[in-house]
This record gives structure tokens, sequence and C-alpha cells, in this order.
């Protein structure tokens, strides 16, 4: 049998001859060896594809493996056992303070990365000693930032080991973040006034906070207990309504995804708001999250606000005032049905508070602002004002309206709640009874001011009586002129003390020197009280200036020095002092009336009768008096009253029965010094002229006596009795006139200040002398403000006229 191995074929070849036939034993042995060579190449065929189909496979494994050395962002080290690097594997060379390829060759822990290289020697003993992974973190600032890594030593062979090394920056990030969200929720969890508990979808507490146990009463074993039905029944057992509570509970098992929100009543009457709703994680409910808000304060106010607003209701129906709600912010007003009855008419009114103020009488409107507005800026809770409202048919109520204000945060005003009155009719009423008081008053005034009055004519008529008769020497009449004349002053001064006291006498103020005035009085005053009367002065040194009307401190003056006098009706002692006074805010509580800062103090003492506690009260009334009837007006200390309140100033009064008077007034010190005049200071001489002028005066002794005067000084005068016949003259004659003095108050339809517009507006640059008996108030401060124009008041002397026509003249 031919051998089929090409290689046994060969060795054949070489050792035997071809053709030779092996038979027997022979034959069996090169079958043997055949069937072995053909084995054997079976064998090594195998061994090849194995072999070639291993060398693909490490290939391939080498190539994932450099794959994933590139893809991963975390540094691979390959070290030996003393930490000396042999290779670097993977990773980012810009996470370490060198290029990672310059450590190849050096140890690790040698390498100072921020101060960490001892944390790596400990790292390599512990992986030595233990032959187990080994990690450990540190940080560095990089670009201004902090990073943080994580390294972990893993042992690969028995003498070396790998170093990961992975930048765990925003995993701190996210940790930190994610524990300040736990602690906030957990803050959150804990600090809200809700009780919250969590459970899972059967029921079973998962967390609580200590409101929830606070509210139901649950002591902190049994929270933690774990168990769920004493849980369940401590809070059952305090429940008014346990089915209900429970009915709701299983039914929102039953509905994991459903919301609900009831309210629970309590045994002990407290009332819980009850909410709930699914935890929900992805989207898929895993619990429940119950909240329970103790609401029995809240209820308990709204069923007493419902019981106010009801009460609130019923009275604004069954008041006749007009109750109002106006909203400082949006300007509505909400009124009540008793609105109707003060607006009447059949015109509708609006809400809002532009209305309001244009239904105000336009003479009121200013004022009821200001003080709405004043009131808002003081932060003051009430307001209350009188005025005028006009109503739905156009004619004027008298409103009394008072309103409280409610302020909101930072003193922000909201709201304001009031009531308006209607007091027409009671206004009507009061006009009534004033009307009858002021004529009471009347008759009493004519009773004391004719007492007076008769007195001081029976010296005007005795004295020109004595000097018609004739007969005296140049003594004894200028004597009698002389009293004539200080009896006309003292009528003067009383029609001078009645317009003081109703507040028509204008004021004149000036620099004055109150020990000057003073001092110039008493010499006056002792002949007025009489020789059973000793006066005595006292001045304060250095000078007491004051902003005052010379006129009406006299007269005060006057007035203080006449009542003691009546006091001391069989003699006494009469003191006069001036002084200085410092108040400070200390100190004007024991002054009631007063006021801080520095002030003149005049004092008028009298050791006479004294004045009864009860009547103290009243010495400063108008018309009260303790005199006998017709001995006094009981205006002299109102008068007096009066001054002081027109100076700013006030008067305080020291009194008892049998031991004399005191008076004490205050009145504002200046500052600046009053020039001292030493020595007389002499008239300014009388100057007449030849100037035309027209004279209008009704009454024939004063026109006869006006018209003589001005005519002895030269004038050329026409004169009239009314202002008709004033401007019919004029009128008729044409005549050039330089000046027309005119009384105010005339017969016939034309007065006084109608003839001097008339008479101007027909010769322009005319000037014009007002004379009155009242003050210049009645006519106006435009017409006093004009240069051609000026007033004087009567009465007045031959001088004062004189020099007062002169003046006008001579103005430009």
């Amino acid at each position: 049998m031919p051998a089929r191995h090409s290689l046994l074929r060969r060795q054949l070849k070489r050792h035997f001859p071809e053709g030779l036939a092996f038979i027997g034993p022979w034959a069996s042995f090169i079958d043997a060896v055949d069937s072995a060579y053909g084995a054997f190449d079976d064998d090594r065929e195998m061994l090849e594809r194995s072999l070639e189909l291993s060398s693909q496979e490490l290939l391939q494994t080498n190539s994932e493996m450099r794959a994933i050395y590139q893809a991963i962002p975390d540094l691979l080290f390959h070290i030996d056992q003393s930490g000396r690097i042999l290779s670097v594997k993977a990773g980012m060379a810009d996470d370490l303070t060198a290029d990672a390829r310059t450590m190849v060759g050096h140890r690790i822990q040698d390498f100072p990365i921020h101060g960490v290289g001892e944390q790596f020697a400990h790292a390599l003993e512990q992986l030595q000693r233990e032959r187990k992974m080994v990690s450990l973190e540190y940080s560095l600032v990089r670009q201004d930032r902090r990073a943080f890594y994580e390294a972990r030593l893993v042992p690969v062979l028995a003498r070396e080991a790998m170093v990961i090394i992975r930048n765990i920056t925003e995993r701190k990030h996210a940790e930190e973040e994610l524990r300040h969200t736990v602690s906030l929720q957990q803050s959150t969890f804990e600090s809200t006034a809700d009780g919250i508990l969590v459970v899972d979808l059967d029921g079973r507490l998962v967390s609580c906070n200590r409101r929830f146990a606070a509210l139901w009463q649950i002591p902190a074993t049994l929270i933690a207990s774990g168990r769920e039905e004493q849980r369940r029944l401590h809070i059952v057992e305090q429940l008014k309504s346990p089915e209900e509570f429970l009915r709701r509970v299983s039914e929102l098992y039953l509905a994991p995804e459903s919301k609900s929100s009831d309210t629970i009543e309590l045994k002990d009457g407290r009332v819980f708001e009850r909410y709930s709703c699914p935890q929900l994680l992805g989207g898929v409910p895993i619990g429940r999250v119950w909240s329970y808000r103790d609401v029995t304060e809240r209820q308990q106010a709204e069923s007493a606000l419902r019981a106010e607003e009801e009460r609130f209701r019923l009275v604004a129906l069954a008041t006749r005032d007009a109750i109002y709600d106006w909203n400082l912010q949006t300007g509505q007003i909400w009124r009540n049905e008793g609105f109707l009855a003060i607006y009447g008419g059949e015109k509708s009114f609006n809400a809002d508070s532009v209305w309001w103020e244009e239904q105000v009488h336009p003479e009121d409107r200013h004022r009821i602002k200001q003080s709405i507005a004043d009131a808002l800026i003081e932060l003051n809770q009430l307001w209350a004002q009188e005025y005028r409202f006009r109503r739905g048919d156009g004619r004027y109520a008298t409103l009394m309206d008072r309103g409280c204000i409610i302020y909101g945060p930072f003193g922000r005003p909201v709201r304001m709640i009031g009531a308006m009155t209607d007091i027409s009719e009671r206004k009507q009423l009061e006009e009534q009874f004033l009307q009858a008081q002021k004529m009471d008053a009347i008759g009493q005034l004519a009773g004391g001011v004719a007492h007076d009055f008769n007195n001081l004519l029976t010296v005007i008529q005795g004295h020109l009586s004595l000097l018609r008769l004739g007969g005296m020497n140049q003594p004894s009449a200028q004597l009698s002129l002389d009293e004539s004349f200080r009896a006309a002053q003292r009528a003067a001064n009383l029609t001078r003390q009645l317009l003081t006291f109703s507040r028509r006498e204008p004021v004149a103020l000036r620099a004055m020197e109150l020990n000057e005035t003073v001092a110039e009085m008493t010499r006056m005053f002792h002949r007025l009280v009489g020789e059973h009367i000793t006066i005595q002065t006292l001045f304060a040194p250095g000078g007491l200036p004051v902003l005052a009307d010379p006129g009406m401190i006299e007269q005060l003056l006057m007035n203080l020095v006449v009542n003691a006098r009546d006091a001391m009706p069989r003699g006494g002692r009469l003191k006069l002092q001036t002084g200085d006074a410092t108040f400070t805010e200390a100190s004007v509580r024991d002054h009631p009336a007063s006021q801080p800062g520095r002030f003149v103090h005049l004092l008028v003492r009298d050791t006479g009768t004294g004045i009864a506690s009860e009547h103290r009260a009243h010495i400063f009334e108008p018309f009260f008096t303790t005199k006998e009837a017709g001995k006094g007006t009981g205006l002299g200390l109102a008068t007096v009253f009066g001054i002081v309140q027109q100076h700013k100033g006030w008067i305080e009064v020291e009194s008892q029965l049998g031991e004399g008077t005191t008076f004490h007034v205050y009145l504002p010190r200046l500052d600046a010094p009053v020039p001292v005049i030493h020595g007389l200071v002499e008239a300014p001489a009388l100057v007449g002229g030849t100037e035309s002028i027209l004279l209008a005066e009704d009454e024939e002794m004063v026109r006869q006596w006006m018209h003589e005067l001005l005519k002895r000084f030269g004038y050329r005068v026409h004169a009239t009795a009314s202002g008709v016949e004033a401007l019919e003259y004029c009128r008729k004659n044409h005549p050039a006139l330089d000046l027309l003095v005119t009384d105010m108050i005339m017969p016939g339809g034309l007065n006084g200040l109608e003839l001097g517009a008339k008479l101007q507006a027909e010769m322009p640059g005319l000037k014009v002398l007002y004379c009155s008996g009242y003050t210049d108030t009645i006519i106006g401060a435009d017409v006093l403000g004009r240069d051609n124009v000026s007033f004087l008041p009567k009465p007045f002397d031959a001088d004062k006229f004189l020099q007062s026509v002169r003046r006008r003249l001579d103005a430009s």
C-alpha cells in the first residue's frame, strides 16, 4: 500500500528502492507511521487556527483598552511598590501641577500636588500592608476655583498597582446642593405652622414634623414606636366625627392620585383644615402627604367679624346719620341708606371722593381738604369738621362729619370710616338762640355804655357851659378845655374798647419798650385812682422790648388799673412790676396756657376785696361783672384777654377773697432792643394848603367842624351831606378836585366806598381819604392797597385830621 503522507514518501524513497513492497509487520508499521503523520498535520492545523484566533482577540482587546484609556477622563498611573510611576495609561495631564508624561520614573508621593504627597505616601503604605484598594480625597485651586479629586490605589501584580485619579468637583457641588436642599426642606418641614404627615401607599407613617405631633398631642415615644394602629386610634379618639374622618381617608387611599381638602372638628373645640395630595416620583404615586392647619382662632375671628358686620348693618339701618367707608387708596366711598335722607332729591350721587369734594361748599372746600391732609400727615386717628354740603336739589345742608382714620403698615392711611350728621335745623335753632343772647347782651351793654357815656358827656357839657357863661380867667378856662378834651379821649377809648372786644379793631404792631409805656401811663394813673391808693412801680433793668400795638397795651393797663381801683374803694396799694420770664418745656407744665420761649412779664397787684373762687373762671367772659347794675359793662377784663390773645401771649390770675388780686400778663419778647428816645418829642407843625377838597359827611356837626377846620388852614372846600349829593355836584360842575374826604356809611344808597370808586373812574388821579367809626376791614385790603387811598379811623382831633389830609395830598 503506497504511503499517503508526502513526508513519509520522501523518507522511504531515500532509504528504499522504488517499488519495494512492504509486507507483514513492516506494512503495518508503515501504515501506523503514515496515520501518525496525518494526525500530526491535523493537530498542527488546528493549533495554527487557534493561535490566529487568539492573536486577533488580543489585538481586539488591546484596541478596546486603548479606546477605553483614551475615553475615560480619569488619570491612570501604573506604579511599582515604591510608588515609582512606570507609565501613564490614560487621563488629561492638566489635572496635575505638572505634565503627567514628565512624571514617569518619579515617585508619585514626591510630586507636591498642592500638599497631598503625604496623603499618597500613607496610602501606599496601607496598600502594601493590606493588598486591597485604598482611596483618598484632596483638593487644589485651579483658575481661582477649588477643584476636588478622588484617588484610588488598586493592586494589580505582586509588586505593582494602578492609581486612578478622578475629578469629583461636580459631584461635590451636587452633594453640597443636595445637602443644602435637604436642609432647606427639613427646615421648611419643621418651621411651617402646619402639621405635616407623610405616609406610603398603605398608610404607614414615613415621616412627620413636630407641629403634627403637637397638633394631635401625640407622644414622641408613640411616633417612634412604629405602632400604626395605636397612632391612628390616638387621632381618631379626638374627633367629633371619626367615622367621616376614616371614610375620607379610605377613599383617598383607593384613589392614590386624587387631592382633597376639608375641615374637621375636634372634641376640645379646635378646628383643623385638612389638605391631602399624592407624593409622586417620576409621575407615579408612591405615597400621600397630609397637611393639618389649626384655624380655630381664624374661624372665631371670622364669626366675630360676621357678627360685627351684621351689627354694623343693623346700626347703619337704624341710625339717622349717613355712615360711610372711604377707601383712601382708590378714593371709592361706600355709604348707607342714611345718606339718601341727607342728599335728598332725585339726582343720583357718585361713589368717589371727587364727587363728594365738588358737593362741599366752595368757601368750605379748601378748609376741609386741608384739615384731612393735616390729619393724615400728623397720623391722627380721629377727624371732625363742620361744613356745608350741596343736596340733590341744589340747597346746602350743614353737616357735622366725624371720621376714624385707619392706618396700615409704615403709617400708610388705608380707610376712613365715619358718620355725617345733618345739623341744619340745630344750626338754625342755635342762631336763633344766639340772636336772643345777642339782644340780651346788647341790652346789658347799652345800660353800661349809656352810664359811662352819660358821665363823659356830663363832664364835657359842664365845662363847655362854664366857658359859655364867660368871666373865667385864662387858667380856669384852660382847665375846662383840658378836662373836656380828656373826657372826649375817654369816650374814644370806650369806643376803642368795644371794637377791641369784638375783634374789629385792627392791630398796629411795632417795636416798643414796655418799661417806658408803663412809666408814662403811671403818671396818669396817679390822677385816675385817687390819693387814697398808693402806686408802687418796679421796672426790670435793661429794658423789655416787645412787638405790640401801643394803644392796645395802654388800654390793657388802663383796664387792669381801673379794675384794681374799683376793688379798693377804701384805699390800698397798687403794684405795677415788669420783668423777664423764660419758659422751658418742663416749666410750661405748671402754666397750662403758656408756651416755651422768652417773654416779658407785666404784674398788676392790688390789696382789694379779691375775687371769689366761683367767679374766677368767668372773669374774662364778656358782660360778666360783679358790680352793681349800671356800674360797668363787663367788658374790661374781656378786652384785656382779647388784647393779650391778639399779641400771642397769655394772662394768669391769682386771687383770694379779702387778700387782693394779682394779674400776670406774658407777651413774646423781642430779641433786638428798642432804641430809647430821651426828652420830649415835639408834635409836627400843622400845615395847610390851597388844594381843592370835596367833603362828604352825613353828620352835620362833624361836617361843619371838618369844613371850618379845612377852610381855616387855606383849603378850598365844598361840603356835601351824602354820597349822592357829592356825585351830583361833581357831574354838574366838573370841579378840578385834588382830594375826596368821605365817610364810609352814608344815607341815600351810595356809601363812601362806592362814591370813591365812581369819582376815581371819572377823575383818574383823584386821591381819597376814607373816614369811619368802623375799622378799615370794611373797606378791604384790595382798596387800601392802592397808592391813592388811605383810611382815618374816628374819632380824631384836629391835629390828626390835618396831618392825614396833608399826608394824603403830598403822597406821590
